[in-house]
């Protein structure tokens, strides 16, 4: 879904009408369903429960995502518990939207294969080596992810409902004759302006900073000009790589684990089916009856099919137990017998009678289709019970000898470290993890001055510091800032002189009541901004008319003075209004989309539990 949302946001107007949409529509979220939490669950849709392995599964994910992208900067940020809670909050919308959508999918007919669930996951080409699928990558790839295969087929499957659910929802937007060519006068005039500079000198030799203006601001401001409190602290890790070294898993322990959970592998009853879709339940009667007059299925099917998703009504793929509607899942598989029909099924927008075409039996997956992804789960099992003893070891040590590090750093023969000075802000990565900042201000570790608990580093090291020397925070010398505030001063005297002065020119000539002499003409756009004219360019679209003026400053503090010339609007060739119209219809398909989740989300009933 997201995909989709994306691809609308490719010009200035789309994406500020696009993140209007998107903000309104976050904070229109579920803030007002919190409640408490005592149950197994974290959020509750009419009937169906979003338990909290699941959401732990999503947010974990999350986490690895936005630490991916924000590096040791993002550990900083979920310091904040507001910031927590609000990824927490988001990922429960997620959860609670994407369920709403699967199932409005299922209701209104749409159906996702086994088949093609393999399909996508074989042509993945994250997945591939040398442009080939490769199993071992697909199994590290979604296991570094958290997730076991039926997990990721699973999401697969609820990624495609989504995806072909809107695609039908999309399919009937377009655009009136005008909308394309007056979007694209907006988003393409070109406007053609004259600049003339006005002297900053001048400006410049009548301001005046005293030792006393600098003076007072700095008593005025001690507090900008204070180095906070510095740390210095020792610590030592244990490395989450050294838990798995030399671990194996052997044959018999794949053989024992195989034989207690071979439940847990089994391939489920597989069907093909056809099904023949009417609207009104008196036709449906009347095929029913022909049916019974041992009529020939298809004929009727080709004859009174009235299906809205789908050409053929024969599903040439397997389906599983689920892939469909809930009252189309249970008649399908019920039926026993090649041949057998079933009785008229009442969906959500008509009637539906089913036969069943072909059967794939229940069977458990062989040992060596499993003894990799069996391997794979012993092993982690082994490293997190390994893990989990190297914690209360290193618990057991540093509580045992609160005062020191010694003991601990001997007995597991590991170095002790310590950390350059560093403030609250600005923790080291070595130490910094989500519990790091508490600890840090806690009074065992900051007043006692007393071992930390065993804290884990987002890569799975563990770790226990303790605080070796703290610097009180002290305000800086006046004569080492001096320079600065009056640096500091002179630029806000400049900026509000030049201001005015500014502002006085462009009201004489806005009223013909003054002259400059400007430079030659240029061509400005929206589509042609970056960091050097950004501000020139924002300038010259505010002004309202040809023969008008206004002003900016560059990045250096220079002052312009605009004038409009003329503003040129495009002719718009057929590719380039085809380009804009297409991003018409994406924005507006983004809107269907967030008024049919907003729309889904009224329609159900949504408990939130507390989620601290």
């Amino acid at each position: 879904m997201m995909e989709n949302l994306r691809a609308g946001a490719n010009n200035i107007v789309i994406k500020v009408i696009f993140i209007l949409i998107i903000l309104s529509f976050i904070f229109a979220g579920i803030g007002s369903y919190v409640v408490g939490n005592k149950q197994n669950y974290v959020a509750k849709v009419d009937d169906h429960k979003i338990s909290k392995e699941e959401f732990e599964s999503a947010y974990q994910n999350q986490l690895k995502q936005m630490q991916s992208q924000m590096g040791n900067y993002f550990q900083t940020l979920l310091e904040n518990p507001s910031y927590e809670k609000q990824i927490k909050l988001q990922v429960i919308n997620e959860l609670i939207n994407n369920y709403l959508l699967e199932e409005n999918a299922k209701k209104n007919g749409m159906v996702v294969t086994n088949s093609q669930i393999k399909d996508a996951i074989l042509k993945m080409p994250e997945f591939s080596k040398n442009g080939v699928f490769d199993n071992q990558t697909y199994r590290n790839l979604i296991q570094r992810a958290g997730l076991t295969p039926d997990e990721f087929a699973q999401y697969i499957k609820k990624s495609f409902l989504s995806e072909q659910y809107l695609k039908n929802i999309n399919s009937s937007e377009f655009n009136l004759p005008g909308d394309a060519q007056e979007i694209n006068n907006y988003i393409n005039q070109i406007r053609l302006i004259s600049t003339s500079q006005l002297n900053n000198n001048e400006i410049k030799k009548n301001i005046k900073i005293s030792d006393q203006n600098i003076l007072k601001y700095y008593n005025s401001n001690k507090k900008d000009f204070t180095e906070p409190r510095k740390f210095t602290a020792a610590y030592i890790e244990v490395e989450k790589k050294n838990a798995s070294q030399n671990m194996v898993v052997s044959n018999e322990e794949i053989q024992k684990f195989y034989e207690k959970n071979k439940s847990q592998y089994i391939e489920p009853r597989e069907i093909k089916i056809s099904y023949i879709f009417v609207t009104k339940k008196d036709i449906a009667l009347e095929i029913e009856k022909k049916l019974s007059e041992k009529q020939d299925f298809q004929k009727l099917e080709e004859q009174y099919s009235q299906d809205k998703f789908s050409k053929s009504h024969t599903l040439s793929n397997w389906i599983s137990k689920g892939d469909l509607p809930a009252a189309s899942d249970k008649a399908a598989f019920n039926l026993n017998k090649i041949g057998e029909f079933s009785k008229i099924i009442k969906v959500s927008n008509g009637y539906q009678i089913i036969r069943l075409d072909d059967i794939k039996p229940e069977k458990i997956k062989s040992l060596e289709k499993v003894k990799s992804e069996i391997n794979e789960i012993i092993l982690a099992d082994k490293v997190d019970k390994k893990i989990v003893e190297q914690k209360q070891l290193l618990s057991n040590l540093s509580f045992s000898n609160p005062k020191t590090l010694e003991p601990a750093s001997k007995k597991l023969g590991l170095p002790i470290e310590t950390t350059k000075p560093f403030d609250i802000d600005n923790i080291p990565p070595s130490i910094l993890s989500n519990g790091t900042k508490k600890a840090l201000l806690s009074s065992t570790v900051l007043k006692s001055r007393l071992n930390s608990n065993v804290i884990q580093l987002p890569n799975g090291n563990l770790i226990v510091f303790r605080l070796t020397k703290v610097e009180p925070p002290k305000v800086i010398d006046f004569n080492l800032v001096k320079a600065k505030i009056k640096s500091m001063l002179f630029e806000q005297a400049l900026n509000i002189k030049s201001d005015k002065l500014a502002q006085d020119y462009v009201k004489e000539l806005n009223d013909n009541k003054k002259s400059l002499k400007f430079n030659t003409p240029i061509e400005v756009s929206r589509n042609n901004i970056n960091a050097s004219n950004q501000k020139l360019v924002e300038a010259s679209f505010n002004i309202a008319e040809k023969g008008k003026y206004s002003y900016y400053k560059n990045n250096s503090g220079t002052v312009f003075i605009i004038k409009l010339n003329n503003i040129i609007y495009p002719k718009g060739n057929i590719n380039s209004l085809d380009e804009v119209s297409n991003s018409l219809v994406q924005l507006r398909n983004n809107i269907n989309q967030a008024s049919l989740i907003t729309a889904l989300r009224e329609k159900a009933k949504i408990e939130v539990k507390n989620i601290n």
